[in-house]
């Protein structure tokens, strides 16, 4: 008799949709795999295989494979959302990530042939296979999460089981990938199915928070009281307010910014953004971290004018290290107070390996920097010591390296900060003299008072119900609007006649309109004057957005772009002509997509382009990010920005589809900050509903 060979096992299918936002959240995934060459060639790694035939990789889940002369075994994983954050083990805080590489797998179940669009957040470099062929790569150095930098791969989704894999390739410290499917509309994806198999004994790990892999020490002990506690938050009640006073019905917009360098940069600002997204999940809160690893403050500060100001948030969450001798650190702060009026959360530096009494000096600065710019103060150095002395630990113990926290530290940081998001009346308020609402549906004695208006089609939304026929002539006449005899409440007001317009004085350097909830229809438009002229008229209206990554795909290549005061809006290659032995010298042209080619310049001499758009210094010039031999790949690398109006010339006010959002849109952003008259002139091409203008006046730089 003879025994028959073991039948192969039978792995089972596990499915779930796609999440609604189109994330891919459940994965096969395997990590920690050596990159061969480390630092010394990472484009040549990345686009060579690493495990043999990777483009065919179709793995289940308990299947194990040998790799240089290690075990490795694929799990499985399923996620909240698109975000896969891998931190490597317990005993080395992260650094057994160090120049490793992952690879995550699934099949995706399409019931027809679609063109779709990945994106993907990677923690670095990223290689994408659709159906055992390359469909896309990227070199980067980067962090990784939903809200922070990504990249689009077109992938052409075939109708039924389509292998998706892809393999990230990571350099120092933690790593991680995001994903999230578009259609070709640009919405999240619908209708596909996610499965990934599974071998008998192999379970699918529900990865519930974004840090808990490989973490059971990240489970912190919670600081220690801080005193005055009470007090926090004083200084962030515009944001508090919109987030606390967020309801179903009335959804409030919330916009943070994270800058800074590197430490800026860490997984902590993820916790933030989710655990307020969790405590509030009526507001809208729109995130953006820009920090740039390396920049000091002499070198953010300049990168600010793209990155900071004309974004515009609501909230500002900075620290920086150096510039403080040499002024840029207090220039970031006050060109916040200067250009916007946002309100700031400020820290001084955790407590890294150094003992440099400089990084105290420095820490000790934010404190006079908060109090000088009305900044809330989170002071966490001071609170990292006594947690570290709490609970006995040393330094190291919440360090990656000698200065980049580890999980545990990106953990306790966050805990720190999200101390101070609280809802705060023991402190005054006031941010009515910087943010004011005009409304526009006032009572009749202070019709005039504020905005007014001319002409006999306004009247409340949906007409002047409760007047006699008479008095609504009479007060048409008069280019008034009867207010105190409305029989219903109104929700703003509304014109339609060429001519019939409105004006308003107002301080600021900013100025947005909010249509009522229930605008609907086809609507008309409105000619915009500020001063009697156009809004692009006004230089500070036209900004240069991040130029894209250096040639090693390390940070922005440009620095600062300088505008000229004829500055359109239109985008800009900047490309590199010529490279002597080293980086340290090029030549380059310049070439606008409206303006066409517009000038040559050097690595070594200030530039202005032939029409007097655009500006560069040889400073803020870094396309190879520092000194490094000529190769033939770098002439013709290109740098690529656009310039944009922060304005309409002439406003096209749209119904929203969603009455719970605030229907805003800004009619100027980036006027000298002072007096000013808004004029809207009617156009009588259809009805013009408004329910309030809202200006926005920063604390400093005002004339």
């Amino acid at each position: 008799m003879c025994n028959s060979p073991a039948a192969a096992p039978v792995p089972e299918t596990v499915s779930r949709p796609l999440t609604d936002k189109g994330e891919i959240a459940l994965w096969v995934f395997v990590d920690k795999i050596p990159l061969p060459n480390g630092m010394d060639d990472r484009e040549g790694t990345l686009q060579a295989d690493l495990l043999p035939d990777e483009a065919s990789l179709a793995p289940a889940a308990g299947q194990a494979f040998k790799f240089n002369h290690r075990e490795f075994q694929w799990g499985a994983v399923s996620l909240v959302d698109g975000f896969f954050g891998m931190v490597g083990d317990v005993a080395t805080g992260g650094k057994a990530l160090d120049d490793s590489a992952g690879y995550l797998y699934c099949s995706l179940a399409s019931p027809a042939a679609y063109k779709l669009t990945l994106r993907i957040g990677s923690d670095d470099s990223f290689k994408v296979y659709l159906n055992g062929k390359l469909s896309g790569s990227g070199l980067r150095e980067r962090g990784v999460g939903p809200n922070w930098e990504t990249d689009t791969v077109e992938l052409d989704v075939k109708k039924g089981a389509n292998r998706l894999l892809i393999r990230i390739d990571n350099y120092r410290f933690d790593t991680g990938v995001y994903c999230q499917l578009l259609d070709a509309t640009g919405r999240p994806a619908s209708g596909l199915q996610v499965s990934v198999e599974l071998l008998p004994a192999a379970t699918v790990w529900n990865y519930t928070d974004s840090f808990d892999y490989h973490y059971s020490y990240v489970r912190t002990p919670t600081p220690p009281e801080e005193p005055r506690s009470e007090l926090f938050g004083a200084r962030l009640q515009r944001t508090m307010a919109l987030l606390e006073t967020s309801v179903p019905s009335k959804r409030n917009k919330v916009k943070i910014l994270f800058y800074g360098q590197s430490t800026v940069a860490g997984d902590w600002v993820h916790i933030i953004v989710r655990t307020l997204r969790e405590r509030y999940p009526n507001a809208v809160i729109e995130v953006e971290n820009r920090a740039i690893g390396g920049h000091e403050a002499p070198v953010l500060a300049r990168c600010a004018a793209q990155d900071l100001y004309p974004y515009y948030p609501d909230l500002v969450v900075f620290n920086v290290y150096g510039g403080m001798g040499t002024g840029e650190l207090e220039r970031i702060f006050y060109n916040i107070r200067k250009y916007t009026t946002a309100e700031i959360l400020t820290f001084p530096h955790h407590l890294c390996l150094s003992t440099d009494p400089g990084r105290d000096a420095e820490s000790a600065n934010f404190k006079l920097m908060a109090q000088k710019y009305d900044c809330e103060f989170a002071n966490i150095r001071e609170e990292w010591g006594r947690f570290l002395e709490t609970h006995h630990l040393k330094r190291s113990d919440l360090l990656a390296d000698g200065i980049h926290r580890n999980a545990r530290g990106d953990l306790l940081l966050a805990t720190l900060l999200l101390r101070h998001f609280k809802f705060n009346t023991l402190d005054r308020g006031g941010w009515c003299n910087q943010i004011h609402d005009y409304e526009a549906r006032c009572f009749f004695e202070e019709s005039q008072d504020e905005i007014a208006f001319a002409g006999a089609s306004w009247s409340v939304s949906g007409g002047v119900a409760g007047a006699t026929a008479e008095e609504a002539k009479e007060a048409m006449k008069a280019g008034e609007i009867i207010w105190q005899k409305c029989a219903r409440q109104g929700s703003g007001v509304v014109g339609s006649a060429a001519g019939d317009r409105l004006t308003l004085e107002f301080h600021g350097n900013r100025i947005d309109v909010v249509l009522p909830p229930d605008a609907a229809g086809k609507l008309g438009t409105a000619k915009v004057l500020i001063d009697g002229k156009a809004p692009s008229s006004f230089p500070g209206v036209h900004v240069a957005t991040r130029p894209s990554l250096d040639f090693v795909k390390s940070r922005p290549a440009i620095k600062r772009i300088t505008l000229g005061a004829n500055a359109i809006p239109e985008s800009w290659v900047f490309r590199v002509t010529a490279v002597g032995e080293t980086t340290d010298r090029f030549s380059y042209e310049l070439i606008g997509r409206v303006t066409g080619p517009d000038g040559k310049g050097d690595s070594e001499k200030p530039f202005v382009s032939t029409s007097g758009r655009i500006r560069l210094l040889p400073g803020d010039l870094s396309p190879f990010y520092g000194k490094r031999p000529r190769t033939d790949a770098m002439i013709g690398f290109e740098v690529k920005w656009e310039v944009n109006a922060l304005c309409q010339d002439v406003w096209r006010p749209e119904p929203t589809s969603d009455p719970s959002l605030e229907n805003s849109s800004v009619l100027a952003q980036g006027l000298p900050n002072g007096r000013h008259t808004l004029e809207l002139k009617l156009n009588g091409d259809g009805p013009v509903p408004l329910k309030l203008i809202r200006s926005y006046s920063p604390q400093l730089g005002s004339t």
